[in-house]
């Protein structure tokens, strides 16, 4: 393929991105369209799917010392969307009933939201999914969501993180980062009485991301994401 047609594909792909990304954005925060968490994923992955191919196009198109950037600059990217639907995710999203911030700390808004809403023995939330599973009282649906949902949805960070920065691919430093993050968005959740302020979250988040930084950095799994993200090979 010619270069200026390589380049005219690579805009057209980024436009294309573009316009998935905006229609991302206004199904999150308009009430006319509604799709589940699931189907707005979706639109994200195939628009980052978009941006890489893109991506690839141009760095074949420049001198090889900066063959490597654009690549950089789409996970730099990816990480931002990804951060800002987490956020939606666990503080604004009416999907899951959130959205409606509050700072009213008087004494029968926060006992309600004890009672309700938070969480600080650990394993508690996870047992109680897991024999309500088994015993048919909570649905399928909604034990996949609190339990596989949230060992899940944190597991992108064992890709962006390491890529990154480079110090998180230690695993001490990156299971500290991942307590720091988590915490956060639980404190969040707390401050704004939005959502539920669980330590089981936390476990859940965090061995998810965990587990993923495991498989992650097995050395075949890690050379092959190097070379695709990086452009480079590692010993």
């Amino acid at each position: 393929m010619k270069k200026k047609a390589m380049i005219c594909v690579s805009s057209v792909l980024y436009m294309v991105s573009i316009l998935m990304i905006m229609l991302y954005f206004f199904m999150e925060f308009s009430h006319s369209i509604a799709l589940s968490p699931l189907g707005r994923m979706v639109i994200l992955l195939l628009s980052c799917l978009l941006m890489y191919f893109g991506g690839i196009l141009i760095s074949q198109n420049i001198e090889e010392k900066y063959k490597e950037i654009p690549l950089k600059i789409n996970i730099w990217i990816w990480f931002l969307l990804y951060m800002i639907l987490i956020f939606t995710l666990t503080l604004f999203d009416s999907y899951f009933n959130r959205g409606n911030i509050k700072f009213q700390f008087n004494f029968e808004v926060l006992k309600n939201y004890f009672a309700t809403s938070c969480n600080i023995i650990p394993f508690q939330t996870i047992l109680k999914y897991v024999l309500g599973f088994m015993n048919g009282n909570i649905a399928p649906y909604i034990f996949v969501y609190n339990i596989f949902g949230n060992i899940v949805a944190f597991m992108p960070f064992a890709f962006f993180l390491p890529l990154l920065l480079k110090k998180q691919n230690k695993f001490r430093n990156f299971f500290i980062t991942m307590i720091e993050i988590v915490g956060v968005i639980e404190i969040l959740q707390f401050i704004t009485l939005n959502g539920s302020c669980d330590i089981d979250d936390l476990i859940l988040n965090v061995s998810g991301a965990c587990m993923m930084f495991g498989i992650l950095h097995i050395h075949a799994i890690n050379r092959i994401i190097h070379h695709m993200f990086l452009r480079e090979d590692i010993e």
